[in-house]
């Protein structure tokens, strides 16, 4: 049996998540703040958040094989990319 669960709820979510900042900038001219919970956790999301300079929190599940030191550099590579972006 094929399981393709983990691949479904991303299906369109960059073109969505695109979609959702562009409307919610149109609201404020201030920076938003974007909750996704660990299904929506790959890079394409997490790259669309950096574009717009906004801030989010993302539940991230570790991948196969990917220690905790390998998230804690992803997480400070993001960061150093939003401060980037802020200056």
């Amino acid at each position: 049996m094929k399981h393709e669960g983990s691949r479904h709820c991303q299906k369109g979510m960059p073109e969505f998540q695109r979609e959702t900042v562009r409307l919610g900038h149109k609201m404020t001219d201030k920076q938003l703040l974007i909750r996704l919970y660990s299904s929506n956790d790959a890079k394409d999301n997490l790259g669309t958040l950096l574009e717009h300079g906004d801030w989010f929190s993302v539940k991230r599940n570790l991948r196969r094989g990917e220690t905790k030191d390998d998230w804690l550099r992803l997480a400070q590579d993001c960061w150093n990319a939003f401060k980037a972006l802020i200056k």
